[in-house]
This record gives C-alpha cells, structure tokens and sequence, in this order.
C-alpha cells in the first residue's frame, strides 16, 4: 500500500469517527500541520533521580522548617510508606508532577505548596539527564538544565513566574516526545 492509499485511509478513518466531511478533515490537518505516522515511535524512557523540596511549614502544629530529600533512585520498583495518614506521601508525588508539569495540579494541597520555598527533581530521559529547579517566593522562579556525559551542566530553559514555568515543561516534554 503506498503512502497516499494511507493518508487516504486514515483521513477518511478520522472523517467517520467525527461524522465529518473527508475534504474538510483533510483540510483542518493540512491548516495544523498534522501528518499520518505510519512507524510508531520508540518508547521514551523517563526515570526520576532524585527528589528534593524544603521550606517552612506554618498553621500546623509542627511548624518550622522542613527539608525532603529522596536520593540515589534507580531503575526498579520505589515506595512510599507510612503506617499512618497526613504524614505527606500524596504531597511527595505532587512535588514530583508539578516539577515535570512545570503547574501544580488540584491535589496539591495549597497550604503544602505554600510552604515550599525550593525544590528540585533530577530525572533521565532515556539516559540523558535533566534538572528542573524552582524557588518560591512571591512567585516560581527557576530553570530547567541538562548534563552533558561529562557532567557539563547547561540551562535550557528559565522561568520568571509559573506561566514561564508550565510553557518551558510543556516546550521541553513536547520537543523530547516530537508531539
């Protein structure tokens, strides 16, 4: 089957699913660029290296500073655990996802958040290694580098507040996976 017989299948594939006109689905994904990929890409591989955040806690009960630091992690099988609740094993994982969403979902309770003053989360993707650091202040402030083999660090991204933030994630993810 040539590549044409292809494009053609799968435009009117997508035309039947969104009951829509061939001509104009063609259309629509010529105005955005959108091209049938017939290979499906190789799979990316990101492993989280090490997870740091500190700040100062305020309203509760054991107020102060704090400092979380989750290093040396590795390819396998990782937990968080704890034999009671609101000890901050959700709140681990939210860090986590936020840094790499550069925006922090609802989950993320904002009293925790608000606590934070900086964090940082080293990470490979497909053995290359990132860093995404952030301060907290009156606004995210940061920058997001890369390791060279030789351990030669180079920022790649900054951010000045959380919308830089959120656009220099979504721009790095979205350049690494070719979307």
């Amino acid at each position: 089957m040539n590549q044409k017989n292809v494009n053609r299948d799968w435009v009117t594939s997508i035309a039947e699913r969104a009951d829509a006109n061939p001509d104009s689905v063609e259309q629509i994904l010529a105005d955005y660029r959108i091209q049938a990929s017939p290979v499906v890409p190789a799979p990316r591989r990101l492993l989280l290296k090490r997870i740091h955040f500190s700040g100062i806690k305020d309203g509760v009960d054991c107020s102060g500073e704090f400092e979380f630091e989750w290093d040396k992690l590795d390819h396998g099988l990782w937990a968080i655990l704890t034999d009671s609740n609101l000890k901050g094993k959700s709140s681990v994982l939210e860090v986590v996802r936020w840094l790499l969403r550069g925006r922090p979902t609802a989950n993320l309770q904002d009293d925790v958040r608000s606590w934070i003053r900086e964090s940082s989360l080293s990470f490979q993707l497909d053995e290359v290694d990132y860093k995404v650091e952030i301060q907290c202040g009156d606004d995210v402030t940061g920058k997001l580098s890369r390791f060279s083999r030789s351990g030669n660090k180079r920022k790649i991204g900054w951010f000045g507040n959380e919308l830089e933030f959120e656009a220099v994630m979504s721009d790095f993810f979205m350049r690494e996976f070719a979307m």
